[in-house]
């Protein structure tokens, strides 16, 4: 038996075309095709005018014992007509004159006919076989994987379902993409061609599209030549499992060498299908010369610093070609060099300086350019940039004041060397220098919050600011300033009644010594009778204002003995302790007891509402009625005027509080009758 000289076969092509059809397969059998291989179809390339069309298949067996069977199918739909009337197998001959253009056809088709099918199927045989199927279109009726659809009809759509048959089994190899009957044409060359000049060769790439084409021929003309075909065989794409265990294609797809860079270079690339036939080629594809030797490299390179900004230096023996520098910076050997300058710096300049985002060190190399693109570049040079700058103001300070204490916030600096902050303080803001605060901290703060503890007596108003320091001690200058007085925790002193008058009207003056605090805001009077003593209630609706020192009582009645004290409050609502308790009766007798007691007095709150209403049974006795109303049975204050009624609704209630209440009434003679105190929850 005569043995195929492999050595005259792309075997690339083939392994190509064969991992081709198995990831193909593989990835069918996952989304559970469970297909065996790719089917492909074409019309008439023989005769462009007739209505047949062609059917290839490479099955991953390349063939089956059982031989093939074809289906098609209208359309869309899965009603599948049988087409081969016997099943399609390896012929037992090469046909001679198939023989006599290719000798190899006839030992491969004896081996494929008589080795054992599991021999077959691990052998290099199989490759080759696959091979001159891919190549002979002849050859693959012979194998029994070519058929022809005589029956078809123009203008018509169709699918083709081809399967295999092995002992009692039957294999789906594939259904074809739809393909309307009708006359031929080629293909469309290969999309996204890429080339790319490189110093003595061409880079190719293209869009790999499988289902389309397996492979791609690319023509080369050069100056006055004619067109060279480059690929001695179709270029098929191999892709190979990279080391992070990803399948990918190779970077670049072809590589034409042993070019002169000094030619214009001239290409067209056309696809080769599964049927041996070549597609459209593709436009003209232009590359002019180019220049790849670079200009020779700058040299003593020195450099000077201030601050953040190195001043480069360097000398240069210039060439006609020659446009300018770039500079390139790394902050240390593993990084990759950044170029620094957007534009080239003019080849008459021999400096640079350099804005660098914050200290350390740093490598820099400057590479001289040609009108090519075409860099040189310098020996490294090392430079320790140390760090002379402050950090970033600290930004929106708050400041808050509280019992004995002052609380200061800021954002927090994003500086990678900061240290900490320095808090200062002064009595007044009329100048934002150093020279008018103090520091209040010795160590630097951590954090972005201080609390400033000063005495609970301390009335000054005070302006703070905040100043971020680094690692290296350089101080930011001060902050937005914050202003603020602490609060107001000490009550007035308690006030002294001096004396107490009684005026020819029958009105008692109460007379006391007025207080000095300057934030005094006005006093409360408090008044108990000696129907019982121990009562005291407010008889001022709104505070006396601080400069008075008398209160005129008009609503007392002849022969009975009143008692007074009295309550400062400052502005912040201090309150201070009671005064002095002073008494006084005014002349005459006491009323008969005419003036009967309020009583049944009832309170109803409704809580959809949120109001609640006061009831009492009224007597004819009585001139009017004042509801009053406090926080305790021992604070009431009058919530109404004088009233007719014998009820009242009090809307203003805030939930979650109890309310004191007790209605009094009047006779218009100075007779005064309280009601019992009662209480609600609202």
């Amino acid at each position: 038996m005569r043995i195929c000289n492999i050595q005259h076969i792309a075997r690339g092509v083939l392994i190509a075309l064969l991992l081709m059809i198995q990831s193909v397969v593989c990835v069918a059998q996952s989304r559970g095709n469970n297909t065996h291989g790719e089917v492909f179809v074409t019309n008439d390339y023989e005769d462009h005018r007739s209505n047949e069309i062609f059917v290839k298949w490479f099955a991953n067996k390349v063939y089956y014992p059982g031989g093939f069977d074809v289906y098609r199918a209208v359309g869309t739909s899965n009603n599948w007509q049988k087409l081969t009337q016997s099943r399609l197998r390896p012929r037992k001959e090469v046909r001679p004159a198939l023989a006599a253009e290719d000798p190899d056809l006839v030992p491969l088709l004896r081996i494929v006919n008589e080795r054992p099918y599991e021999e077959f199927q691990e052998g290099i045989q199989k490759v080759i076989v696959a091979l001159k199927a891919l190549h002979s279109n002849d050859f693959a009726q012979t194998l029994g994987i070519f058929f022809k659809d005589r029956n078809s009809e123009k203008g018509v759509t169709y699918r083709y379902r081809v399967t295999g048959h092995i002992g009692n089994r039957e294999e789906l190899i594939n259904i074809s993409e739809p393909i309307i009957c009708g006359d031929y044409k080629m293909i469309d060359p290969p999309q996204e061609i890429q080339f790319k000049r490189i110093k003595g060769a061409v880079q190719v790439n293209w869009k790999p599209e499988e289902k389309r084409y397996y492979g791609v021929n690319i023509y080369r003309k050069e100056g006055h030549l004619g067109w060279q075909k480059i690929t001695p065989q179709p270029r098929a794409i191999q892709q190979y499992e990279d080391q992070n265990g990803d399948i990918r294609y190779p970077e670049v797809f072809y590589t034409d060498t042993n070019l002169p860079d000094s030619l214009e270079l001239l290409y067209i690339v056309g696809a080769v299908d599964y049927f041996g036939n070549e597609s459209a080629l593709s436009n003209e594809i232009k590359l002019p010369p180019k220049d790849f030797d670079a200009p020779p490299p700058p040299f003593n390179l020195k450099a000077s610093i201030r601050i953040l900004q190195p001043r480069l230096t360097w000398q240069y023996v210039h060439e006609a070609d020659h446009i300018g520098f770039n500079i390139y910076r790394r902050k240390n050997l593993t990084e990759t060099f950044i170029k620094v300058n957007d534009q080239p710096v003019s080849r008459d300049s021999l400096t640079y300086t350099d804005q660098l985002p914050e200290p350390g060190g740093y490598y820099y190399k400057v590479a001289s350019v040609d009108a090519a693109g075409n860099e040189n570049a310098s020996g490294l040079i090392f430079m320790e940039v140390r760090d002379v700058s402050p950090p970033q103001v600290p930004q929106n300070v708050t400041v808050i004041s509280d019992t004995g204490r002052v609380i200061l916030s800021w954002t927090a600096n994003t500086d990678p060397d900061l240290k900490g902050y320095f808090i200062y303080r002064a009595l007044h803001d009329d100048v934002k220098g150093n020279t008018e605060f103090v520091v209040v901290n010795k160590d630097p703060v951590l954090n972005n919050t201080y609390i400033d503890e000063l005495p609970t007596n301390v009335r000054n108003r005070f302006v703070y600011a905040v100043a971020a320091e680094d690692t290296l001690f350089n101080r930011s200058a001060l902050s937005e300033v914050g202003r603020v007085r602490l609060p107001d925790i000490h009550a007035p002193q308690a006030p002294f009644i001096k004396t107490i008058r009684v005026n020819e009207d029958g009105s008692l003056a109460v007379e006391w010594l007025a207080n000095a605090e300057p934030d005094l805001k006005g006093y409360h009077i408090y008044r108990s009778d000696s129907s019982d003593a121990n009562n005291f209630q407010q008889v001022n609706q709104a505070l006396y204002p601080p400069g008075s020192y008398r209160y005129i009582d008009r609503g007392v009645n002849p022969g009975v003995r009143y008692n007074y004290y009295i309550v400062a409050e400052d502005e912040n609502g201090n309150l201070s302790s009671p005064s002095n308790i002073f008494n006084a009766i005014v002349k005459g007798t006491a009323a008969s007891g005419a003036l009967r007691q309020v009583n049944r007095v009832k309170l109803n709150y409704n809580k959809r509402r949120k109001q609640l209403t006061i009831e009492w049974n009224g007597d004819g006795s009585h001139k009017g009625y004042v509801v009053y109303r406090g926080n305790s049975d021992q604070h009431l204050l009058p919530v109404t005027g004088m009233i007719q009624e014998s009820s009242f609704v009090d809307k203003n209630l805030e939930d979650g509080r109890t309310y004191w209440y007790q209605v009094r009434a009047f006779d218009g003679k100075g007779g005064i009758s309280r009601s019992e105190i009662l209480n609600q929850e609202i």
